[in-house]
């Protein structure tokens, strides 16, 4: 006996476990929403899930907080470094945020900033970055860094700077930035 489609639509799948979406999320969940959404109010524009994300850098993705305003995944799941960048994108200190998600502040030091995520960059990229970095600032972005060490190569990694900077040259000439498909 299988599944039915209709409740299918009703499940997603996320870090390996099943979610029921719910209609009326968690009382976290819509307090994650809704300090979304005054931000938007206060600073006199809507403020999306993307921004939310891009003011964590990237450490927690929009999908991830459309799961969490959704209820869909639990927020204690959460790393704390993620739980931090979180509460800072939503400027929330952690009290505040804990009190407003009931999340356990036991443990919670907020004094402690969110480590960033470590890239480990080649030489040859770091090369570039050092030579090519002052006209192409967008050579420092961790995003951008992360994206150039992501790519799958067909003749393997550029082995030099300038092959490094090409390819990055090409990316952009080409319209592409960080996290398009």
């Amino acid at each position: 006996m299988g599944f039915s489609l209709a409740l299918l639509a009703v499940i997603g799948y996320k870090g390996g476990m099943y979610a029921m979406a719910t209609s009326n999320p968690p009382r976290w969940a819509q307090a994650i929403r809704a300090r979304r959404e005054a931000l938007g109010r206060s600073e006199g524009d809507k403020v999306t899930q993307e921004e939310i994300a891009a003011r964590t850098g990237d450490v927690v993705s929009q999908r991830t907080i459309s799961h969490l305003e959704k209820g869909s995944i639990e927020i204690s799941g959460l790393a704390y470094s993620r739980v931090v960048a979180l509460a800072k994108a939503l400027n929330w200190s952690l009290p505040e945020f804990a009190r407003a998600t009931g999340l356990d502040p036991d443990g919670l030091d907020e004094a402690a900033p969110a480590p960033a995520r470590e890239i480990e960059l080649p030489d040859a990229l770091r090369e570039a970055i050092d030579l090519y970095g002052d006209r192409y600032p967008d050579l420092h972005n961790p995003r951008w860094q992360r994206y150039l060490t992501q790519i799958r190569w067909r003749q393997g990694r550029p082995s030099d700077p300038e092959r490094w900077f090409d390819a990055y040259r090409d990316l952009v000439r080409n319209g592409l930035e960080p996290g398009d498909a």
